[in-house]
């Protein structure tokens, strides 16, 4: 997302505050948030500050968390399903 916002620009230095405030979201949001957000910003095709902002407010980024499967003798591996 960084990479993406500081491409846009014509001179980098000028993205610096939008980079910045994306960054500060993490402190207020946790990191997974932000990252499910910036993810989903760059999915929709908009990778700005202003997007991420919107995004984060109005909370509609569910966070996945994925449970590990318990080792068992029953599980069998996923690649034999490839």
């Amino acid at each position: 997302m960084i990479d993406t916002i500081l491409k846009a620009q014509h001179v980098e230095e000028t993205a610096y505050r939008s980079c910045m405030g994306v960054l500060q979201f993490s402190k207020a949001h946790g990191n997974e948030q932000l990252e499910a957000t910036c993810a989903r910003a760059i999915e929709i095709g908009s990778p700005c500050y202003t997007t991420v902002k919107n995004l984060i407010k109005r909370n509609i980024i569910p966070i996945k968390k994925v449970n590990p499967l318990p080792d068992h003798e029953n599980l069998r591996n996923p690649n034999e399903f490839a």
